[in-house]
């Protein structure tokens, strides 16, 4: 059985400097709902970053750099 969540997979995947769209959660690791999986990474106190495709409908995340806090994002991507 593995134990091993989403979660701590995406997490992984950010750890070695990876930046992950939806597609990426879906294809590598069977994710339909990236950013609820974001949104319990940043609970968990990890700081994570928002890159909004320009003319594209969808974000990239990718973990801040170390002594950077991570902009908050509203839901229309707006920083706050």
């Amino acid at each position: 059985m593995d134990n091993v969540t989403q979660n701590d997979k995406i997490l992984s995947y950010l750890e070695e400097g990876n930046s992950i769209s939806p597609m990426d959660a879906l294809n590598h690791f069977g994710c339909f709902r990236l950013a609820s999986r974001i949104h319990d990474l940043r609970s968990d106190g990890n700081l994570i970053e928002t890159v909004r495709k320009s003319g594209k409908k969808y974000a990239e995340y990718k973990l801040a750099d170390a002594g950077v806090d991570a902009p908050t994002r509203n839901r229309e991507g707006e920083t706050q």
